[in-house]
């Protein structure tokens, strides 16, 4: 069985109660999207425990708002907002993407997601488990639809995704008049195929900033580009 939690350099993560556990994806978009300090308000998708809220909150000074559909997962990530330093900041709503988005008014400069996956897998028994792995529960043309529907009209939407998966929400995010802004491929090891992709998407057309993550080196330890990408949250960096 798994640690109840993860401590980060500045918050700590419980995560026994919430459908999926604190991993190496969200902890890679929540250090690899772009932020400054201008930003007044971010939509985290999906927020799961407010892991990558939490992180953003401190990188960055504006409100967050993270949407979780899942209660338990939900009631989590308020008590651990509540407990960081950035409670007076992050507020968190027990609502799915489409229901959010009916009824939200104001628009974010940035949104996030860590979408679910695994479309074509076996569903794991669990219902609140399939909810948070599976891509029918949340397409990416759904999500696409609704979070440009959030998304100010010079904002950004940061994600990260399965490398299979690319052309599919490249297409989707098309489909609702975003170009592809930034991307980087995440390997495991520099002679390995791309495993996730981490892209930025926003309304406005410019030239795309491509690059390569590896986490490991040739020596099977961490990489220097990935300790810098993380130091300021990892215990041990």
């Amino acid at each position: 069985m798994g640690n109840a939690y993860f401590s980060f350099k500045q918050f700590t993560v419980f995560h026994d109660r919430c459908a999926m556990k604190t991993g190496t994806d969200g902890v890679l978009l929540g250090a690899w999207v772009e932020v400054n300090r201008s930003l007044t308000r971010v939509l985290d998708i999906g927020t799961g425990s407010g892991l990558i809220a939490l992180m953003l909150a401190q990188r960055c000074d504006a409100m967050i708002d993270g949407i979780e559909p899942h209660r338990e997962s939900c009631r989590q990530a308020k008590e651990n907002a509540a407990a960081s330093p950035w409670s007076n900041r992050i507020t968190i709503i027990e609502e799915d993407l489409q229901t959010y988005t009916n009824h939200r008014k104001k628009t974010y400069e940035l949104i996030v997601c860590n979408p679910p996956y695994f479309s074509r897998s076996l569903k794991p028994p669990e219902e609140a488990r399939q909810m948070a792995r599976h891509s029918d529960a949340l397409p990416p043309s759904l999500l696409m639809l609704h979070a440009s529907r959030l998304l100010s009209p010079e904002g950004t939407i940061a994600l990260i995704f399965p490398f299979e998966n690319k052309e599919i929400f490249h297409t989707a995010a098309a489909a609702e008049g975003l170009f592809e802004k930034r991307e980087t491929l995440v390997r495991t090891l520099p002679p390995t195929k791309p495993f996730r992709v981490l892209a930025e998407y926003t309304f406005v057309p410019s030239p795309i900033i491509r690059d390569e993550l590896c986490i490991y080196n040739e020596s099977r330890d961490f990489s220097r580009e990935y300790r810098e990408l993380t130091k300021d949250f990892y215990l041990h960096f």
